[in-house]
């Protein structure tokens, strides 16, 4: 299993984070758990790519994803893209809803504030899990209460 975080790098570099890991998947035989879309930016389409990629390069069934924060922030036509391209290259999603909305979804945000469109992945059979976030570090602090 290799795992990647493109949300770690400067925007720029985000698609060659994931250019490499897949590579290096297709090239040892590794599965992929990558976390990707840690935002409400819109613009953020990192989840597509690693879903394009991932049936390019024969990894179809072998990846995770995890987080996908910016899917709620898509409209309906490009969240549907981007479900699409899920769903071709059957990667399964891993959302981590308290993490999220303590640190992606501002209290003004729309309705889901950052945790990735559970119905409509459910209604298009995406295989979602619901995971925990900072088991080491309790996002209490930052949050608003």
């Amino acid at each position: 299993m290799l795992g990647g975080a493109p949300d770690v790098e400067e925007p720029r570099d985000r698609h060659r984070h994931i250019d490499l890991l897949v590579e290096l998947a297709a090239e040892t035989g590794a599965d992929l758990d990558v976390h990707c879309d840690y935002s409400y930016d819109p613009g953020q389409r990192d989840l597509e790519k690693l879903a394009r990629e991932t049936a390019e390069a024969g990894l179809t069934g072998r990846v995770r994803a995890g987080h996908c924060c910016a899917l709620d922030a898509y409209d309906a036509s490009a969240a549907a893209e981007v479900i699409d391209a899920v769903l071709a290259a059957r990667i399964d999603l891993c959302v981590c809803p308290m993490g999220n909305l303590l640190l992606v979804g501002e209290p003004s945000s729309p309705f889901g504030r950052g945790v990735a469109r559970l119905h409509a992945l459910f209604a298009r059979g995406v295989t979602v899990a619901a995971g925990g976030d900072n088991k080491n570090g309790p996002p209490s602090s930052e949050a608003a209460w």
